[in-house]
């Protein structure tokens, strides 16, 4: 497995930091959308979690027309 870690991040400590934040959020935002009661002030709110996609959405944009330029 840590061959194939090291394959997809190219070796870069950098990139594998961010590919395991980027995971830590894509598994966590919808979990604290669904599990986490209302009250509690760890509750995303559908604003919240709307957001964090539209940010996820507008980064995979700029990286695909950086690698396109």
């Amino acid at each position: 497995m840590f061959r194939q870690w090291t394959r997809i991040t190219g070796g870069d400590p950098g990139g594998a930091w961010f590919l395991a934040v980027l995971a830590a959020v894509a598994v966590a935002s919808p979990v604290l959308n669904q599990v986490v009661p209302a009250s509690s002030g760890l509750h995303l709110s559908e604003y919240g979690l709307t957001l964090i996609g539209k940010y996820l959405c507008y980064g995979m944009l700029a990286l695909a027309v950086d690698l396109m330029w």
